[in-house]
């Protein structure tokens, strides 16, 4: 069997965006609300691909950013209950406490609040799957990731979403001045997304531990 990258992988996917495809995801997130799968954002069709093989396992997956908790209940819907969802926003009022899903405040330009986040969790490399949808800034983007990868397992997916312009440079020259090997992960990129409604922020940094 030949072994390809996730990068290749997942720029196969995208290279045949945007189309109509509706996956199962899509339908999730829409009936859910969250713009994942949106005019603005077609994320699902990718997410889709990445995650499927992840439905139906006793997965730990988290997301930044809960917001109305629209894509957070859609991926409790998506995995099922056999997978723990966990979240946190630095509003106290968005968090969720139902079924699968359990969340925390978390402030991502704190270090010593994403610190005391991760002390609700019995060990580092927890989670299969980390979402950041929080604040779309560079340095908010760096400030959770420097203090969050050690939760990620060996192989474990770390997605920054929605990378504005500057956001996306600024990672790019990091990349290209090796930060993979400072940080010592398998796969770090930068995943534009084609959408022709949406040139301003449909891109993804893509980490695999």
């Amino acid at each position: 069997m030949v072994h390809i990258s996730l990068q290749t992988f997942l720029e196969h996917i995208v290279k045949d965006l945007p189309n109509d495809k509706k996956t199962n995801l899509c339908e999730i997130m829409s009936t859910e609300g969250s713009d994942k799968c949106s005019d603005w954002h077609n994320y699902t069709q990718v997410y889709d691909a990445l995650f499927e093989r992840f439905q139906n396992m006793p997965i730990a997956f988290f997301e930044l950013g809960i917001f109305f908790g629209n894509s957070v209940r859609g991926w409790s819907r998506y995995f099922a209950d056999s997978a723990s969802i966990y979240a946190a926003d630095i509003d106290p009022s968005y968090l969720i406490n139902s079924g699968n899903i359990k969340s925390f405040i978390c402030d991502q330009d704190s270090p010593e609040s994403i610190s005391n986040l991760w002390k609700n969790f019995p060990n580092e490399s927890y989670f299969d799957i980390i979402v950041e949808d929080g604040k779309h800034e560079f340095e908010s983007n760096v400030c959770f990731l420097q203090n969050s990868l050690q939760m990620l397992k060996p192989g474990g997916l770390f997605i920054v979403e929605d990378l504005t312009h500057r956001t996306r440079e600024l990672f790019l020259a990091a990349i290209n001045s090796g930060i993979k090997d400072t940080i010592g992960v398998e796969e770090i990129f930068v995943l534009d997304i084609p959408n022709p409604k949406n040139s301003l922020d449909n891109c993804w940094l893509v980490i695999q531990k």
